[in-house]
């Protein structure tokens, strides 16, 4: 069995980081690499044959020589993602959608996809790889239970092409134990916490470091949901960057709580943590608590982002603007909070209302949902696409010049 699984661009955002990868990161492609579609890759028979093409790094395949095609991608992707099922469907291939957003919406690509794979695919991906080679599949595939961490393989770095990318990436946990009302990782990973084992974080290391990667992400998101296994991952960390020279340069993600804890922190450092993404989302207290963000209204938050400056880790944060209690004001509010703190990079979004979240929810209540149709978004996408810096053909050409 030929496989070729497929990342689909992302719209041009200030997340794209186009502008730094062009010019300073040294002609960089992308930021991360799929480190979901190199998993998904390891699951796989080890006679079939898998490629991986990420559309944001180079030009996709117009008429591989495969069997089946996968196209992956979030939220954010999915207009896209679509037009590309569309297209290989079309063009006489077996095509099957996954990734972040088809497991949270797979009713949105049954008509455009021979199959769907919804969730995390450990244990569901084997069996649809199983159920195909028999030729006695089904339309949907859905994991509806606890997957183990510890059942998780080494990605298939071997299959990306790191050179173009800013950082390679890896994966500790899943799950986060708050309750934000506008997140979707908790309707996806649940709030208990899963952890691989420190010895499957070396092996994957291992792995990245004989292709020449010395740049690691964390993608987790929430690296400290569990400040046990936290620590314990961290310990191994410092003693494997002692091992290795400490060649490794790290970030992650995680919440402001960081900054409470004293040894959390020394860990960080030790291990050879840099920086750390956390979600401030804004500094006004009531705002978080209306979104059942409590975690950040324990204490002074700007206090915190000082603590953990101290502790020699640079901080990337998230802020939103559109909360409920949100006024004109909030704008000038927010960039004063980001000057004072010294964030390094803000990234600053609207308050998105994700389906089947808390939020999604309590706005349908109250009737305050637009709906928005699948041509609209896509319209929107291409929009996006034609006024990006890098620029993109019509959908039928599946390339980026």
């Amino acid at each position: 069995m030929r496989l070729l699984l497929v990342n689909p661009a992302l719209p041009e955002s200030f997340w794209s980081f186009r502008w730094a990868l062009e010019r300073v990161l040294g002609g960089k492609r992308s930021l991360n690499p799929p480190l979901g579609l190199a998993t998904l890759a390891a699951l796989c028979p080890p006679h079939w044959k898998v490629e991986i093409a990420d559309e944001n790094a180079g030009p996709l395949p117009l008429r591989p020589q495969v069997d089946l095609v996968g196209i992956g991608g979030m939220g954010v992707q999915s207009a896209r993602q679509k037009q590309l099922l569309r297209y290989y469907r079309e063009a006489g291939y077996r095509v099957v959608a996954g990734g972040s957003y088809a497991s949270l919406c797979p009713e949105e690509y049954l008509d455009v996809a021979d199959h769907v794979v919804a969730g995390e695919s450990e244990y569901i991906w084997p069996q649809f790889c199983k159920d195909l080679e028999e030729k006695n599949f089904q339309k949907l595939y859905r994991e509806t239970g606890n997957v183990k961490l510890e059942d998780s393989p080494v990605p298939r770095f071997d299959l990306l092409k790191l050179e173009r990318y800013a950082t390679a990436t890896i994966q500790l946990s899943r799950g986060c134990p708050f309750n934000c009302d506008f997140c979707d990782i908790i309707v996806m990973f649940g709030r208990r916490p899963r952890y691989k084992s420190p010895a499957q974080i070396g092996r994957e290391l291992d792995s990245l470091r004989s292709l020449g990667a010395r740049k690691v992400f964390f993608v987790d998101d929430n690296f400290i949901g569990n400040k046990a296994r936290a620590k314990e991952t961290l310990r191994f960390l410092a003693g494997y960057q002692a091992r290795h020279g400490r060649r490794l340069r790290f970030g992650t993600e995680a919440s402001l709580n960081l900054a409470d804890d004293a040894e959390l922190l020394a860990l960080f450092r030790a291990a050879g943590f840099e920086w750390a993404f956390l979600g401030i989302e804004t500094p006004d207290p009531a705002a978080l608590r209306e979104a059942a963000k409590t975690q950040n209204c324990t204490g002074d938050m700007l206090a915190a982002v000082r603590r953990i400056h101290a502790a020699g880790i640079d901080i990337l944060a998230g802020f939103i603007v559109g909360f409920d209690r949100d006024t004109p004001a909030s704008f000038e509010l927010q960039r004063r909070f980001i000057l004072d703190a010294g964030i390094m990079v803000a990234m600053v979004g609207l308050l998105t209302a994700l389906p089947k979240t808390p939020l999604y929810e309590r706005l349908k209540r109250e009737g305050r949902l637009v709906a928005t149709s699948a041509s609209s978004a896509r319209a929107a996408w291409s929009r996006a696409r034609r006024t990006a810096t890098t620029r993109a053909r019509a959908p039928t050409s599946c390339r980026r010049t």
